[in-house]
């Protein structure tokens, strides 16, 4: 649409952890928090040959900032900002011709997708998860034949049919195959994620085919 990014300010994400100093006791207690949004501000330069096209530039311009994925490519163009805006835009006006529109989002900052196919064996393989924060994981699960059950870590799958792919998406929280819903054929506690860094993963079969796939996460 004709308009320029100027200046970005990234602001990593928050981390939102808990402690507490119980009266009479010598050290306070400390609480594993979790990390939440980043955020991410954009100034973007505007310019038309009048101003009821800067304002129409602008207008197409909100459109797209509900929940934009963002790219800087100066930085990583590797990196994918997931963002949620919530508020207006300011707006500083040059002249007639020309505004400065600012946005700002909360943002989940993450790699573009990874895909490792595991080993056929039974014995625990290393799997490596790139990035700073624990992330969601998907399974494709295709046996080479029809089993009544298969299990990946402590995720139990049953009625799998040979050729025919069972998906476990821990980002969507679905379990499906060919579209519909497989849930019913499933027995576990929590849908997939794993911690950055070496993870140990085992297979209670060796004739099926696993593909894991996932988004660094990074905080």
């Amino acid at each position: 649409i004709g308009v320029k990014l100027l200046k970005y300010r990234i602001t990593p994400s928050q981390y939102n952890g808990k402690s507490y100093w119980e009266a009479g006791a010598l050290a306070p207690v400390l609480v594993k928090g979790s990390y939440t949004f980043a955020t991410l501000e954009l100034d973007i330069f505007v310019q038309g040959e009048s101003g009821a096209a800067v304002e129409l530039k602008k207008s197409k311009l909100n459109a797209l900032m509900a929940t934009p994925t963002i790219t800087l490519d100066e930085v990583d163009p590797n990196i994918e900002y997931l963002c949620s805006y919530d508020n207006q835009p300011t707006v500083d006006k040059i002249n007639e011709n020309a505004s400065i529109v600012s946005y700002t989002f909360k943002a989940f900052k993450q790699g573009k997708q990874k895909s490792i196919e595991l080993k056929k064996t039974t014995s625990p393989q290393t799997v490596n998860i790139e990035g700073t924060g624990e992330t969601e994981v998907i399974y494709e699960i295709t046996p080479d034949v029809s089993m009544a059950e298969f299990s990946i870590g402590d995720i139990r799958v049953l009625n799998l049919q040979a050729g025919k792919t069972l998906i476990v998406n821990g980002k969507k929280k679905t379990i499906t195959q060919d579209g519909a819903n497989k849930i019913k054929d499933t027995d576990f506690w929590h849908f997939p994620s794993l911690a950055p860094g070496n993870n140990q993963i085992k297979l209670s079969h060796t004739g099926v085919k696993v593909v894991l796939k996932y988004n660094p996460r990074f905080v």
